[in-house]
Order: C-alpha cells, then sequence, then structure tokens
C-alpha cells in the first residue's frame, strides 16, 4: 500500500511540474507578445506623427 501511494505522489509531482511549465510558457509567450505590441504601437506612434507632419 505505500509503494502506491509513493506512485501516486511521484505521479502527481509529475503532473504538477508539468503544469507550472506550461504555465511558465504561457507568461513568457504573453511577456514576448507584449514586447511586440509596444514595439508596434510605437512604430504605429512614429508613422502616424509623420502622416500628420506631411
Amino acid at each position: 500500500m505505500l509503494d502506491e501511494r509513493s506512485r501516486d505522489i511521484k505521479r502527481t509531482q509529475i503532473e504538477v511540474v508539468g503544469q507550472y511549465n506550461e504555465v511558465l510558457t504561457a507568461l513568457q509567450d504573453a511577456s514576448n507578445a507584449m514586447r511586440i505590441a509596444d514595439d508596434l504601437n510605437t512604430r504605429l506612434i512614429t508613422v502616424e506623427s509623420k502622416l500628420s507632419l506631411g
């Protein structure tokens, strides 16, 4: 019975680590997307500024 519980704990640990990795990857992807959006916004502001001057 102890071995069975030990295996259950190990499986749960593996699942939790997998979920943690998925969350971490999602956060990294969101951070990258935010940087891209900020860069795009800066470029758009520059273009709009140039258009209003012309």
